[in-house]
């Protein structure tokens, strides 16, 4: 039952972060096209323009992240058939997947490139979460609309976050193994998915 259960968390893991590979491709798309056609976006967005990316850095960054993502996914089903990987814990490849895209979305500029700022992206979604409350910017909007067509993975993603929350609990000792069938751990989706 366990395995199952573990299973089926990690293809939601992967499921979930595959939107992490969609939006930054879809936006190299949008990127070519308004380079293309001379639409400064730069303005509109107010992205620093020391700082934005042409579309063929965001492609590279794309490209890479899909590297990394097939390379993790292609580890964690053949598993069980190297030897080598064998003697690793299997719930160890989705979980570092997921540190992995979360450095790099959020992470400081040292450590995901010097001409990248993830700033904008975190008062993006800062402004989002505090909406009747802030400004209002077009790409604030834009970030809005993503989220909110983009429910289900973002579902998937929590469930992926507090199985691994839950673990580390778990594993630290802080949660006793009869609270797995709390009403908490059971009953916490109702939060997340009224917010």
């Amino acid at each position: 039952y366990w395995e199952i259960l573990t299973a089926g968390l990690a293809y939601a893991t992967y499921r979930g972060l595959a939107l992490a590979l969609i939006i930054p491709f879809l936006w190299t798309i949008d990127l070519a096209a308004w380079q293309r056609y001379r639409i400064n976006y730069v303005y509109v967005f107010e992205f620093n323009p020391r700082k934005r990316l042409t579309a063929v850095q965001m492609l590279d960054i794309s490209l890479n992240n899909i590297l990394v993502y097939l390379a993790n996914m292609l580890t964690y089903l053949l598993h069980k058939d190297v030897w080598i990987l064998s003697h690793v814990n299997q719930n160890t490849y989705p979980c570092s997947l997921a540190i992995f895209f979360l450095v790099q979305f959020f992470g400081p500029s040292v450590v995901v490139g010097k001409w990248r700022d993830n700033k904008v992206i975190i008062r993006s979604l800062q402004q989002v979460l505090i909406a009747p409350f802030g400004r209002v910017r077009f790409l604030d909007s834009i970030v809005a609309d993503v989220l909110t067509s983009t429910v289900k993975p973002m579902v998937d993603v929590w469930h992926v976050f507090r199985y691994y929350l839950f673990a580390l609990l778990l594993a630290l000792g802080a949660m006793k193994k009869e609270s797995r069938n709390s009403s908490f751990v059971n009953n916490a989706d109702m939060v997340i998915i009224c917010l």
